[in-house]
């Protein structure tokens, strides 16, 4: 037995008593023909279950009952029975839709593979990831568009274009340690954690730390260690690192991170003003020399903590 927990009126009761059929409709939507009970009534009803609320489809024999004759519902499906299909999504299941995955195909073709991102191993990460476990609920919808979004705190989940730009120029084959600098979401390490051996990751932002630890955690990444820090002095304890990502922008590369960075290591940055543009900097290790390469113009949040303070105390 499950039940049906309506959001609107904060009210529980409607239960449901078997799933009649399972099918995939054209566009990729997950729907079942379901049977329920409501004040001694049985409604049967095909429904398009995304993420957490429901989009009524309508009834098998073309009718309208009860509170489904709107196009839309806000309806919260929980179910409890083990003989539901495994196909069944729920709000809080760390697993895929066809729906979702169809977004993410697009998202790949039109964002990351037309704009020149060649690495097979970041394109399959990039097509594996489900971003839109990483943003709030409500913007899920919006999880595969070509933007950021915000994520609670100050902060945003990057352009998807920008995590595989920024992952790709790292060159990464497999058997790296990478250290990231700003979880924020989880995403970013996530996308890693497919490229790379092992990734280091910290957040400066408890609440953020705690989220995208608990995330992470849900979607069984065992090579992805988390912190609650601030990332200018790095993770000496595991250090030297392959590969340095920091995700937030900062004025000056962190002397600590270079410290940290194997010979022949890189590290990519926004690199420039906190609070105007910034350039995409690939820094690359050479012995005591560093070769930097500008990659191109960004915008991202600031990087907080030391960085930021070091450099108010400077004005």
């Amino acid at each position: 037995m499950g039940y049906i927990f309506d959001y609107s009126r904060s009210e529980e009761g409607v239960f449901f008593t078997e799933v009649q059929s399972y099918n995939i409709d054209m566009e990729g939507y997950e729907c079942w023909w379901i049977k329920k009970e409501f004040s001694g009534q049985q409604w049967g009803g095909t429904y398009d279950f995304v993420a957490g609320d429901t989009e009524f489809m309508g009834f098998p024999d073309g009718s309208s009952v009860g509170n489904w004759t709107n196009g839309k519902s806000h309806w919260l499906l929980k179910m409890t029975n083990d003989s539901i299909p495994n196909g069944w999504k729920s709000a809080d299941d760390p697993e895929d839709s066809p729906r979702y995955r169809k977004q993410r195909e697009k998202m790949v073709q039109n964002q990351i593979q037309a704009r020149k991102i060649t690495d097979s191993r970041v394109i399959n990460a990039m097509k594996t990831v489900p971003r839109h476990l990483f943003v709030p609920k409500q913007l899920r919808k919006k999880a595969y568009a070509d933007h950021p979004l915000p994520i609670g705190e100050g902060q945003t989940i990057s352009q998807p274009y920008i995590v595989a730009l920024m992952t790709e120029r790292l060159k990464l084959t497999g058997g790296e340690r990478v250290l990231e600098i700003g979880t924020g979401s989880g995403y970013q390490a996530a996308i890693l954690a497919e490229v790379a051996k092992e990734v280091f990751t910290m957040e400066i932002k408890e609440k953020l730390h705690e989220r995208s630890t608990k995330t992470l955690k849900s979607l069984k990444f065992s090579n992805i260690r988390t912190r609650h820090g601030d990332g200018y002095f790095g993770w000496g304890e595991f250090a030297p690192f392959d590969a340095i990502m920091i995700t937030a922008a900062v004025n000056h590369i962190p002397p600590p991170l270079l410290k940290q960075l194997k010979n022949k290591g890189r590290l990519i940055l926004p690199l420039g003003n906190p609070f105007h543009f910034q350039n995409l900097t690939l820094v690359t290790k050479k012995g005591e020399d560093y070769k930097v390469k500008q990659i191109t113009g960004v915008l991202f949040v600031p990087l907080t903590g030391h960085a930021l303070e070091g450099k108010r105390k400077n004005q």
